[in-house]
């Protein structure tokens, strides 16, 4: 129900080893962003000593800072699940956020819709900090010849959804140790994903 309720359950990772568990998922990192508001507020105060209501309540970044101090917090909680062999997994929303680019203009990319100011990133740490950042999206188009077509190509569009490993210009998405960019996701029981990440279980 409350940001302290997320990191007091995940600093005990004793109850899920007794109950078998060997993997959590928080859904939504998006949802957590949120929760962690109140406890910003409760516990971060302005300069002059006073509460605040709203991230930019702090003045200029200063909330953004917060948020981000504050989201490392639930990584490090994470840390304690993963130091005892249980995976985390962190389901996010997707939103476009735009990223600096030293050797040109700045462009949109979409990824984690977590706090981003190019001061404070909360969506930059998250990519940091995770083994692997898969993006679940559509194949990507194709230019394909058909019988009817009577001048040059057309776009071929696929609905087909797909796991993407490897980044593009439009989105992010990494891993560390897959090396395949693109993986099978048709339908909901599809685990192709899984059996890259973990061969071993599957043997």
């Amino acid at each position: 129900r409350t940001f302290e309720d997320t990191r007091s359950i995940l600093r005990q990772p004793e109850l899920f080893k007794a109950a078998g568990i060997t993997g959590v998922c928080i859904d939504t990192i998006t949802k957590a962003e949120e929760l962690s508001e109140p406890y910003i507020f409760e516990h971060y105060k302005k300069e002059t000593g006073e509460k605040v209501h709203t991230l930019e309540g702090y003045g200029w970044g200063k909330g953004y800072r917060h948020a981000l101090e504050v989201l490392r917090l639930l990584l490090q909680d994470s840390e304690c699940l993963i130091r005892a062999g249980i995976d985390v997994i962190l389901l996010g929303q997707e939103a476009n956020a735009t990223m600096a680019n030293s050797a040109g203009l700045d462009f949109l990319q979409a990824g984690p819709k977590l706090h981003h100011t190019k001061q404070h990133s909360s969506r930059l740490e998250l990519q940091e900090w995770s083994d692997h950042v898969i993006r679940i999206g559509y194949a990507e188009n194709k230019v394909v010849g058909a019988a009817y077509a009577t001048k040059g190509k057309i776009v071929s569009t696929d609905t087909t959804r797909v796991l993407y490993a490897a980044p593009a210009r439009h989105f992010f998405a990494k891993t560390r140790t897959l090396t395949e960019p693109v993986i099978s996701f048709s339908e909901p029981a599809d685990d192709s994903l899984w059996r890259f990440i973990r061969p071993e279980n599957y043997r």
